[in-house]
């Protein structure tokens, strides 16, 4: 019997591991990636922690298809990224309807930075805030990283007013990326600063995040009638609303969203992109390395991130 080929991989339960066994193409319609970068979430630890998927920690990759399933889409040789669980890997096998080509103007680093936090803020306007162009967006947690993708993403996709909550040590860079106004959330509020009823979608990127927080009622009573909260985190019982199809929320205008991978909406993110409308923030690149992968999860921890943490898998 031949023996299992290996490769490093940064294992569930947040060790780093050079014996993981390397991955085989699947079926005919997947697609075997190198790994050159990859990208992290505060996702990746809430698993880890209730053991919820797989072996292999990390969703967010950017890598070259060594072997493409003929059904794939997909050849060796193309350059493309993705979200699927196993990124934090040498090798990843993925569908090939969860990947696309990367955008051709930006590293793999800067790529690595893409999937979770722009796939999470696209659908969250285009598909669950009714977005149109012209809207007035409010988003919490600017600074972070999908909350920074959300700032770049309203930006490209025309809203009128952008306003970003966030730490007062951010803001300019937050106002750089596209916001139209900040609020320091230790020095002001929402409420103090905006009328009911004055904007189309609120995008909550911190509430239920780690710290007991909690904007639910002060920025849904400044949504406009049939305005939008997109909430990503919440407690036990939105959760339970969100599996049973309960409505939550005053006038149920609060959507718990699960990002839902796909060619598609990797394809647009590539196409704004690559027309000169935003590039990715980068917090911090790392070498895929025991020490720095322990730095990297602590930083991300830590809640303290401006943009996104990234690993070079390749040396």
């Amino acid at each position: 019997m031949a023996a299992t080929l290996t490769m490093k991989a940064y294992m569930r339960g947040l060790e780093f591991n050079g014996s993981a066994p390397k991955p085989e193409l699947q079926d005919d319609e997947s697609v075997l990636v190198e790994v050159h970068a990859a990208g992290i979430n505060p996702v990746d630890y809430k698993a880890d922690e209730k053991m919820m998927v797989g072996n292999v920690t990390g969703l967010d990759f950017t890598g070259t298809v060594v072997q493409g399933g003929a059904n794939s889409g997909f050849s060796e040789g193309d350059e493309v990224y993705g979200a699927n669980w196993g990124a934090l890997a040498d090798f990843i096998c993925v569908k090939g309807v969860k990947v696309s080509l990367k955008p051709q103007n930006l590293s793999f680093e800067q790529t690595a930075a893409l999937p979770t936090a722009y796939m999470t803020g696209y659908q969250a306007f285009m598909r669950h805030g009714k977005f149109e162009e012209g809207n007035k967006v409010l988003i919490l947690g600017a600074s972070g990283g999908c909350g920074l993708a959300g700032v770049q993403l309203a930006k490209a996709l025309g809203a009128s007013e952008i306003v970003g909550v966030c730490s007062g040590k951010n803001r300019d860079i937050v106002m750089e990326n596209g916001a139209t106004q900040v609020i320091d959330y230790r020095a002001s509020s929402v409420s103090q600063e905006f009328a009911e009823g004055y904007f189309d979608i609120v995008y909550d990127c911190a509430s239920g995040s780690g710290a007991g927080e909690n904007y639910y009622e002060e920025s849904e009573s400044r949504l406009k009638q049939g305005g939008i909260n997109v909430i990503l985190n919440g407690p036990a019982d939105e959760w339970v609303k969100f599996f049973s199809g309960q409505p939550s929320g005053p006038d149920g205008c609060r959507k718990l969203i699960l990002t839902d991978g796909n060619t598609g909406d990797l394809r647009s993110i590539a196409e704004l992109i690559e027309n000169g409308e935003f590039e990715p923030i980068l917090d911090t690149v790392y070498p895929f390395n025991a020490e720095s992968l322990e730095a990297g999860f602590a930083k991300l921890k830590s809640r303290r991130t401006v943009g996104k943490i990234v690993f070079k898998m390749l040396e």
